[in-house]
């Protein structure tokens, strides 16, 4: 990786959520009580999952300031906030006190978090959840392009589902339109995300057509994973998580 690159991942803010499955992650791990664990940063929350199995001692890395930036303020704001407080400065209460919340927590922060998060105030305006340049293009396809394809009550019938099979009679009969294969193929291009939703320099060893692959993908998550046990499904089409009033 050129200086060059290295100096964009460390400006920009890439992911503000993590979107691996944490508790399949927390599986093949396997982390026992008293261990220290080496964990690349993304967006913290990997790396806060195993702090659930006890670890020691997690160490977080990322070649992006920003990233770090972003998980030490979760960190603090997990210990220090009340879940009302906690959910708004994420973005997942209305707006508000997002930047009154920030300077509550502010002094806590490290000299690097604290001039990162100084000089980007405007993404706790907006929610700390929506930040990033990944979630901002998923953020796009839920308000652009989406309504292009369904109605909003199609959306809310297919988080709806209750169980799997009525999940594939819905996609195939309402949901896997022409609209839904073109469009999505369109915005979920190489060229597009490239430019608008990751780094190029993430797709400079991958060939063949990413689009088809993350439609297929796409597919076997509405059909083969129930969707009420799906939150990042919940938050692509909708914005926000289900059940957030449960502890």
């Amino acid at each position: 990786m050129s200086e060059a690159d290295l100096s964009i991942l460390d400006g920009r803010l890439n992911y503000a959520q993590c979107w691996e499955d944490i508790a399949m992650l927390r599986s093949a791990l396997a982390v026992k009580p008293g261990e220290r664990v080496l964990s690349i940063c993304s967006a913290g929350d990997n790396s806060f999952a195993f702090c659930l199995d006890k670890a020691a001692e997690v160490v977080c890395i990322d070649l992006s300031l920003p990233q770090l930036a972003l998980a030490e303020l979760k960190w603090l704001a997990l210990q220090e906030l009340r879940q009302s407080g906690l959910l708004t400065l994420l973005g997942l209460n209305p707006a508000g006190r997002r930047v009154f919340l920030y300077h509550q927590l502010r002094d806590g922060l490290g000299p690097m978090a604290r001039q990162w998060w100084d000089g980007n105030e405007s993404l706790i305006r907006e929610g700390v959840l929506d930040s990033g340049r990944f979630e901002q293009y998923l953020s796009l396809f839920r308000n652009r392009i989406l309504p292009l394809i369904h109605r909003r009550k199609t959306v809310n019938a297919l988080l709806d589902l209750e169980d799997l099979d009525a999940q594939r009679h819905f996609y195939n009969k309402r949901w896997n339109n022409f609209r839904w294969q073109s469009l999505f193929r369109i915005f979920f291009s190489k060229q597009i995300m490239a430019a608008r939703g990751r780094s190029p320099e993430q797709f400079a060893h991958v060939n063949g057509p990413v689009s088809a692959a993350i439609l297929d993908r796409t597919k076997h998550a509405l059909t083969e994973i129930p969707i009420k046990s799906n939150p990042y499904l919940n938050w692509i089409l909708t914005g926000h998580y289900p059940n957030l009033d449960q502890s």
